[in-house]
């Protein structure tokens, strides 16, 4: 099967209050993928791949609303890191998820599963593509990993 991975940069999120705080008292959750399992039907001209998507949110300080909301972006490429493009399109999808927070629970799993179809050429196998799964980040979140990941 092609290998399904988090995009390092976007694995997790930080989701912030409105305005410049930027600690722990911000927080209105945070969420990262726990797990990635994937399993594949290879035929002669496609794929077809089910994913396993695990998600722990652990709610913050700052949230109010006992839920939080994200989006999972699915993208596949090739070994060279270029959108697969089919039907005049890149192979990428975006799906909305989210979790509530119940009583007095501050951590949560959420798992999601998805299905992709993946066309094949002649000579291509399951090996030349790749699945990137990331969180849809707005341009500050993307930043705030950056900075932690890169100290």
């Amino acid at each position: 099967c092609p290998t399904a991975r988090g995009l390092e940069e976007a694995a997790q999120v930080t989701r912030f209050k409105p305005g410049p705080g930027r600690d722990i008292t911000d927080i209105i959750f945070d969420a990262e993928f726990a797990e990635i399992v994937g399993t594949c039907e290879i035929y002669d001209d496609e794929i077809e791949v089910e994913l396993k998507l695990v998600i722990l949110a652990n709610r913050g300080s700052a949230d109010n609303s006992r839920t939080a909301s994200f989006a999972i972006i699915l993208a596949v490429v090739d070994l060279e890191r270029n959108f697969l493009v089919h039907k005049g399109k890149a192979l990428r999808r975006k799906f909305d998820g989210g979790v509530e927070f119940p009583g007095n629970q501050s951590r949560v799993t959420y798992t999601d599963e998805f299905e992709l179809t993946i066309p094949m050429k002649s000579g291509q196998s399951a090996d030349d593509f790749l699945i990137f799964i990331s969180f849809e980040l707005s341009a500050g979140e993307l930043a705030y990993n950056r900075s932690r990941i890169h100290q």
